[in-house]
This record gives C-alpha cells, structure tokens and sequence, in this order.
C-alpha cells in the first residue's frame, strides 16, 4: 500500500520470473568478486558447464556447475561477500 502526499491510497503488486543462464551469471560473478582471477576463475567453470550441456553432457555440466558451487563456497567471506556468494549459489543451481 502507498499513501500519496494528498491522502491517496494506492495498492498494486506485479510478478516478474528472473532469467539465468552461464553468461549472465559470469558477468554477475565478476562483478561480485573482488580478485580478478577469482571471477576469471568462475567464468572459465561456467563457460565449461555451457560447452559440456551443448554437448549434451548433462552430467559433466552438472559437476561443473557443482564446481562453481563449490569455488564460490571457498570465497565466501573473503573475495566474495557473504550475501552475493548466497545470490551466485542460488542462481547456479537454477541453470
């Protein structure tokens, strides 16, 4: 609900579906990380998942993608923040 300076009341809600895939995902990634060769380090992983499922390796995507996971849980707390590490995490395992 919001209340306009007048005394208006107004109440609304949308919904929307958030997109991801190893793309933008990598560009996420480096912006939340703050060493380079970390973020190069996710994108390069990432780049490996999008080869491996255009192959039609599923599983090897999967484990690389469980890789990633795996990487961002290392930094969390030091090269990426606690709370974007949640975000990347999240995200991956929606691809």
């Amino acid at each position: 609900m919001a209340i306009d300076n007048a005394g208006n009341v107004g109440e609304g809600s949308t919904t929307f579906t958030v997109g991801v895939n190893e793309s933008n995902l990598c560009v996420l990634s480096r912006r939340f990380a703050t060493k380079a060769g970390v973020g190069n380090s996710l994108c390069a992983k990432l780049d490996s998942a999008a080869a491996a499922r255009e192959r039609g390796n599923l599983a090897a995507e999967r484990n690389i993608l469980n890789a990633f996971a795996s990487e961002v849980s290392a930094q969390r707390g030091k090269s990426i923040a606690n709370d974007n590490a949640d975000v990347l995490m999240d995200l991956a395992a929606r691809i």
